[in-house]
C-alpha cells in the first residue's frame, strides 16, 4: 500500500526554504502554523549544515540539510577522484549520499 504525503513549503529564517513531508495518517486536520514552525525548529536543531550537489539523475542541483553524527555517515573519495559524502537527513529521516558536495552553511560554536 502506498503512503500518501503532503508536502509543505516552510521558510526557516536564515536557512532558506525547506519542504516538510507529513504523512496523511499522522497529520491532524486542524494542524496550524504553530505546529509547522515547531517542526521546522526541531529540524533546524538536528541539522549541522546545508549541502548542495548536482544530481545527474534529475539534472538539477539538490539542496538538503543534514549532519554527520550518526553511525554510517562518512566522507570519502572514489577511484575517479569524486568526493562523496554520506550524511543523515533529518527532514526525510534517512541516509543520503551526494557526489562532489558543496557545503553552503555550517553551524559553529560561538
Amino acid at each position: 500500500m502506498f503512503k500518501l504525503f503532503q508536502t509543505l513549503k516552510i521558510k526557516v529564517w536564515h536557512y532558506g526554504i525547506f519542504y516538510v513531508r507529513i504523512s496523511h495518517n499522522k497529520r491532524k486536520d486542524n494542524m496550524n502554523i504553530e505546529d509547522l514552525i515547531k517542526e521546522a525548529k526541531e529540524i533546524e536543531e538536528k541539522s549541522e549544515f546545508i549541502v548542495s550537489w548536482f544530481a545527474k539523475k534529475y539534472k538539477k542541483t539538490i539542496r538538503r540539510v543534514g549532519h554527520l553524527n550518526k553511525d554510517g555517515c562518512r566522507v570519502w573519495e572514489d577511484y575517479k577522484g569524486n568526493k562523496l559524502m554520506c550524511f543523515w537527513d533529518p527532514v526525510i529521516n534517512r541516509y543520503t549520499t551526494c557526489i562532489n558536495p558543496v557545503i553552503t552553511y555550517k553551524k559553529g560554536l560561538n
